[in-house]
């Protein structure tokens, strides 16, 4: 038993010594150049930097130049930790961001920047989101509308259609103006849409199953109809009476491949920009443990009046 005791004292002894002499020969090999309060500046620092401050005209640098930055800058360090600024979780949170995003560049950045779309990808990808590339059925109308007033709402109607009787017939007739012109010069006279009355009643452009701030009545009568010129019956709503009238439309269809193309290109990017950076979160959750405790998660509970920030470190020069 003694003999085992004397052995571990000897063992111990021993790695000591071999510590020592380790750190000795470390401290040894690392030749400061100079001690600035708690830092020091080494041989092999001062040499990296001479090479990252001179590239391929390393042996122009002033060496007494830059040692005087490299005191200067140890002066400020030395400062920094003097008033605490090191422990400043703000500060903390700055450093761990500036590692984080030298990770995203490295790993991820990197990875992007080699990505490469061919021709085929970009015809397979428009082929398998063509509905994502559809432009629905456009209409342009005009409209004729009288404006609610009565509270006797069936004798009102009665007095609306006996107007809108006339351009009813005209439309059975194919009497009205060529669609182009909407209702032409009779939208003065049976409109009281100050808006469209003084152009025919035109309205503009209209998609199908669009949802506007407007009457969707009418918009919908309006893609019921069938041809161009076609006019409606009156349409009540609890504005007032509408007339509507197509006056063109275009049809619907696919946005053609080539007008199309940089839009596809782009979003293929952004798809395979999102897969590296999922697939490197995957292989970074399969190299590292995470254990998380949803009781202590639940105890937190922190109140605005709680909140407490940063103390600001004493400001001066050094």
């Amino acid at each position: 038993m003694l003999a085992k005791r004397y052995s571990y004292i000897l063992f111990s002894i021993i790695l000591m010594g071999i510590a020592s002499y380790l750190y000795i020969q470390y401290e040894h090999q690392k030749e400061v150049i100079a001690t600035v309060g708690q830092f020091e500046i080494t041989k092999q620092e001062f040499e990296a930097e001479m090479r990252y401050r001179g590239g391929i005209s390393v042996s122009q640098v002033d060496k007494q130049s830059l040692l005087s930055e490299m005191i200067e800058k140890k002066l400020l360090l030395n400062k920094a930790y003097a008033i605490g600024l090191d422990k400043m979780s703000s500060i903390q949170r700055e450093y761990e961001y500036m590692l984080i995003g030298h990770i995203k560049k490295e790993f991820i950045e990197e990875k992007r920047k080699k990505i490469t779309i061919s021709k085929g990808d970009l015809e397979d990808y428009y082929k398998s989101t063509l509905e994502s590339y559809s432009v629905p059925l456009k209409r342009k109308i005009a409209i004729l509308f009288f404006k609610k007033r009565s509270k006797d709402a069936q004798r009102e109607y009665k007095v609306i259609k006996a107007k809108y009787a006339k351009i009813i017939e005209l439309h059975n007739n194919k009497l009205l103006p060529s669609p182009e012109k909407g209702f032409g010069a009779y939208a003065i006279d049976y409109s009281e849409h100050q808006v469209s009355r003084y152009r025919g009643g035109e309205l503009g452009w209209f998609s199908k199953n669009a949802k506007l701030n407007w009457e969707q009545k009418v918009l919908e009568k309006a893609f019921a109809l069938q041809n161009i010129g076609d006019t409606s019956e009156i349409i009540e709503t609890d504005k007032g009476y509408y007339l509507v009238r197509i006056m063109a439309q275009k049809k619907a269809k696919y946005r053609d491949f080539d007008e199309v193309k940089s839009k596809v290109k782009h979003q293929i990017i952004r798809d395979k920009q999102k897969a590296i950076k999922e697939d490197f979160s995957k292989m970074l959750r399969s190299q590292f443990k995470i254990d998380i405790s949803l009781e202590k998660l639940d105890e937190i509970n922190i109140q605005h009046s709680s909140l407490v920030q940063d103390k600001k470190p004493p400001s001066g020069g050094i």
